[in-house]
């Protein structure tokens, strides 16, 4: 029976789990299912890495959510080094899938551009509210996609 002004408990997967990020920071496998909410990356950026496809496991995803509305209206942040980059551990160079460009309506892959996996996906300072970037891996490999307003306010690199 549910209690009164408590959330229920014996209903996993209703109720998001959250978690603010505004510095360096490294996900855990335990955090399966997070959504991370990005917000200011003060005067240089961060890297946020997130465990190895093997060591995450078949089935494991989180969410990375543009949560800032910046100095610039709407922006990530204002100063072109300060972008939020999401790194795999163990230089797994294994991200592949595909991400909406809102700026042109465009898809895009995401490799380095010669068919082989990115090594890094992430928030180009220029990044708008709301924009997203998930994550799931099949234990051997990294899934994303993605979706962002402005062109090019998602990052990628080989």
């Amino acid at each position: 029976m549910a209690v009164i002004g408590q959330h229920p408990q014996s209903l996993p997967g209703l109720r998001k789990k959250i978690k603010h990020v505004s510095a360096a920071y490294t996900v855990d496998v335990a955090q399966n299912g997070y959504i991370f909410m990005i917000t200011d990356p003060g005067d240089a950026g961060y890297t946020i890495e997130v465990p190895s496809a093997s060591d995450a496991g078949a089935g494991w995803y989180c969410r990375f959510v543009n949560a800032e509305f910046g100095a610039v209206p709407g922006t990530l942040a204002t100063h072109s080094s300060d972008d939020v980059l999401i790194n795999p551990a163990s230089e797994d160079n294994n991200l592949f899938g595909v991400f909406i460009n809102g700026g042109n309506n465009n898809a895009a892959g995401v490799d380095n551009g010669s068919g082989d996996p990115a090594t890094t996906i992430g928030f180009d300072n220029t990044s708008v509210h709301g924009d997203f970037i998930e994550i799931w891996s099949d234990g051997t490999q990294w899934f994303v996609k993605g979706q962002t307003a402005v062109n090019g306010g998602i990052l990628l690199a080989g």
